[in-house]
């Protein structure tokens, strides 16, 4: 990518180009042969040479590159852009910096729009790649009610990706919490765990083409049945979905106030 980069992102890039030539590349078939010698195959980050790589990218200050606020390492979308692309040239780089995807959203979701306990709760794990997590963000034929202190979700959500490895702890789900609300107000989205009674993950079955994904991390199928969560794990205010649907710019604005 042909961006002006200023002295300190040109830096990060060299160092990062260096770690992925020295340490990430030649791990790939290591990493490769770890994973097809573990009995579940879904759990991509278990190999234990990525928990290595990324012990040392984060010694190399390698670590969170895409979160722009206080949390990462404060990069503007321009300067990100160049490494996220550098990265994505090993299959395990962005994993080895902590940047891959599901997690770099709700990362980003949780730093922008999270409260202080729900930051310390799943943020914090995350930022650290202690666990994992997934987006659920097919709303149809999902509902959010309220009752009481809590939110009751019932609803199917296709192709998750991340939701089949075991360590996706938690699941950002959105669903319609006001049918008769304005249009772009309707739906909301929820941190639901893992643990939660009435939240089953299943395998999903094939891809377009006939082909089983075997993507890292898979793709599933989220069934949630009456599963009750606090209120307190909406994420910003009932109807926020679309205020949501960009945290980048959210973390950027409250970084630059």
């Amino acid at each position: 990518m042909d961006v002006l980069l200023d002295d300190a992102t040109r830096r990060m890039r060299d160092a990062l180009a260096a770690f992925l030539d020295r340490s990430v590349r030649p791990a790939e078939p290591v990493y490769q042969a770890q994973l097809a010698a573990q009995d579940d195959p879904w759990h991509w980050t278990a190999p234990p040479v990525l928990a290595d790589l990324q012990a040392q990218a984060k010694e190399l200050g390698l670590w969170n590159l895409f979160l722009p606020g206080d949390e990462g390492a404060g990069l503007s979308s321009v300067e990100h852009a160049p490494l996220a692309e550098l990265a994505a040239t090993s299959p395990i780089g962005p994993a080895a910096i902590n940047g891959s995807a599901p997690d770099t959203t709700v990362m980003e979701l949780l730093a922008a729009y999270g409260t202080p306990a729900q930051k310390h709760r799943w943020l914090e794990p995350l930022l650290d790649a202690r666990t994992r997590s997934a987006v659920a963000s097919a709303p149809v034929g999902t509902s959010i009610v309220r009752e009481g202190e809590e939110y009751v979700v019932s609803g199917l959500q296709p192709a998750v990706l991340g939701a089949l490895n075991p360590d996706a702890r938690i699941f950002v789900v959105t669903g319609e919490t006001d049918p008769s609300a304005a249009p772009g107000r309707r739906l909301s989205r929820l941190l639901v765990p893992r643990c939660a009674d009435g939240l089953s993950v299943h395998r999903s079955t094939h891809v377009v083409g006939g082909r089983e994904d075997v993507q890292p991390g898979g793709l599933a199928v989220l069934v949630l049945d009456e599963v009750r969560v606090p209120v307190a794990n909406l994420l910003g205010d009932e109807g926020d979905s679309a205020v949501l649907d960009h945290p980048r710019v959210g973390v950027e604005r409250r970084r630059t106030g």
